[in-house]
């Protein structure tokens, strides 16, 4: 299901913690109940090379199966956009330790059964 066309992104850099551990990001206000996964896009910049952040489905633990953005050089715009499966709460997680100039995240559509 497409969303549309939002006129702001869902989550900024504000709304992250930056600390190198995984944390929940609840989607459920965004995404129907039922979704089996979302489509999203992620745009980040930041001031310091070689720079991080990942997406995976809750619960997962392994490194194989995540969205991952990673940033060379420095002051560079970076762009993702990719299919996160959820979990029934309509959760993913995220993880980075980077302090980003821009992280600007939305939630562009859903797949229902």
């Amino acid at each position: 299901m497409d969303r549309g066309d939002p006129s702001s992104p869902d989550f900024t850099v504000g709304n992250f913690t930056l600390d190198a551990a995984w944390h929940d990001l609840d989607l459920s206000a965004i995404v129907p109940a039922g979704a089996m996964g979302v489509l999203i896009s992620v745009v980040t910049d930041t001031s310091d090379a070689n720079q991080q952040i990942m997406f995976r489905k809750k619960g997962n633990a392994n490194y194989r199966n995540v969205a991952w953005i990673y940033n060379h050089n420095y002051c560079e715009i970076q762009g993702l956009n990719c299919i996160i499966f959820g979990d029934t709460d309509r959760k993913i997680q995220y993880m980075s330790n980077t302090q980003w100039t821009k992280l600007d995240f939305t939630v562009c559509g859903w797949f229902l059964p």
